[in-house]
């Protein structure tokens, strides 16, 4: 991509905040972006379609008399009427508690673009969804198997009236491979996938076929579960929902509405004291970002320190509305969890259970009163572990407890992380399971 339209872009903007500066506005950005991806599906060991899309769009948003007005659209030659939209709806718009966007500030570097992910061909993901499928069909032809990848570039621009000008390029891929094993009445789900910006050897097509065989292996057998409190070793995938009283817990806007559970515990132990959660929007190529939504830099914060809430997440609105400084969190929410990891691998935590589930998966998750930490959950898929092995799939099981409590203490945190992920197991105790066959 040439960057010739982002540059009448940047014209048009500049032109842009002059005019709604002199039609009374404090503040105003406008963002613009466009992209292309290509992408393959393989179905049932064939190739069913292959896709190009492209797009592009850009927004205003103006402020006038402490109110807000935004407004969209992709056709270039009609800005000057988006704009006066922008103004139209800013003079009646909602209330907002901050009137200017902020200077340039320090900005940390980030990669978000590889030339080699740009360079991804068409033929090569199909290359790629076809040496899935057919890994996949010679385990069994027994399954339903479905593959495919995507590459996908973009640019895009912010221009704020602090003086913010913000040019990226990005690239992402993907390559993912799984399907469905029906077996009289059991029906079972299985996959597997990678996506990165940076075409790296993360980009392996023999992982994808291992790992789902391996869920396919593991759930071959069904086994009665017993009913309880067992512990739960919990995949990598699954603790962010267990966290997520926590992390949903920081937003600055629930907590300056009076919504947060947490709103009182900064300085308190909300977490068992082997969690601690950092927020780093800086690790090249993982969706990483310089600057939030409103030219706030950003850094990386640690949000939990071992089990201690340290920090809220704010953006320029709600750090107004409570009298304190944004965080570089435009919308309030974490941009690159990691959670440090534990002692231990997590076939060893596996190890360890004298009797428990390994829990990859949940249906209905969400459904509680999560913002307290109460939650019940249907077990889709899991595995009994007795004496550290896993000895088969559980179905009909449910699981609940409450949130905050299973995670304040006796949490064990794994040594290893699922790659790309910085998301590492966990092994917690006490987890109420309920099962038809228990």
């Amino acid at each position: 991509m040439d960057s010739t339209v982002i540059d009448k872009m940047k014209d048009i903007f500049a032109r842009g905040i002059e005019r709604a500066t002199q039609a009374g506005a404090s503040g105003m950005k406008a963002n613009f972006s466009r992209g292309e991806s290509i992408s393959c599906h393989f179905s049932g060991g064939r190739l069913a379609s292959t896709s190009t899309n492209r797009g592009m769009g850009y927004g205003v948003t103006v402020i006038i008399d402490g109110r807000m007005g935004s407004v969209g659209g992709n056709d270039i030659d009609a800005f000057d009427h988006i704009l006066d939209k922008a103004i139209e709806m800013a003079r009646m718009g909602s209330a907002v508690h901050f009137s200017e966007y902020p200077a340039p500030g320090d900005y940390v570097d980030v990669q978000t673009y590889c030339p080699r992910t740009e360079a991804i061909t068409r033929q090569q993901l199909i290359d790629a969804g076809k040496a899935i499928s057919k890994g996949l069909r010679a385990h069994s032809r027994k399954i339903h198997v479905e593959s495919g990848g995507s590459r996908s570039v973009g640019q895009s621009l912010m221009l704020t009236s602090g003086g913010v000008c913000n040019e990226r390029k990005t690239t992402s891929w993907g390559i993912h491979g799984g399907g469905q094993r029906t077996q009289g009445t059991d029906m079972l789900h299985f996959g597997a996938g990678r996506s990165w910006q940076q075409l790296n050897d993360m980009w392996d097509t023999q992982y994808i076929i291992d790992r789902a065989i391996r869920d396919l292996t593991l759930a071959k057998k069904i086994v009665p579960c017993p009913s309880g409190q067992l512990p739960l070793l919990l995949d990598p995938g699954v603790l962010g929902a267990f966290l997520s009283p926590g992390t949903q817990g920081i937003n600055g806007r629930t907590v300056a509405m009076g919504g947060s559970p947490l709103a009182d515990k900064l300085g308190e132990q909300i977490l068992d004291p082997a969690i601690t959660i950092i927020d780093d929007p800086h690790r090249d190529f993982d969706s990483p970002s310089t600057m939030d939504g409103d030219g706030v830099p950003t850094a990386q914060h640690t949000i939990v320190d071992k089990g201690v809430l340290k920090m809220f997440l704010y953006d320029l609105d709600t750090a107004a509305m409570v009298g304190a400084q944004p965080t570089g969190h435009n919308g309030c929410s974490m941009r690159g969890m990691e959670i440090l990891p534990g002692e231990k691998t997590h076939e060893q935590l596996l190890a360890s259970m004298d009797e428990g589930i390994y829990l990859k998966g949940m249906l209905g998750f969400g459904q509680g009163n999560i913002a307290s930490g109460d939650f019940s959950a249907n077990i889709s898929p899991g595995y009994l572990v007795r004496k550290g092995e896993i000895v088969g799939r559980v179905k009909d099981t449910m699981i609940a407890g409450n949130l905050l409590e299973l995670m304040k203490q006796n949490v064990q945190l794994s040594s290893d992380y699922d790659e790309p992920g910085r998301v590492p197991w966990a092994l917690i105790q006490g987890v109420s399971v309920s099962s038809s066959a228990g």
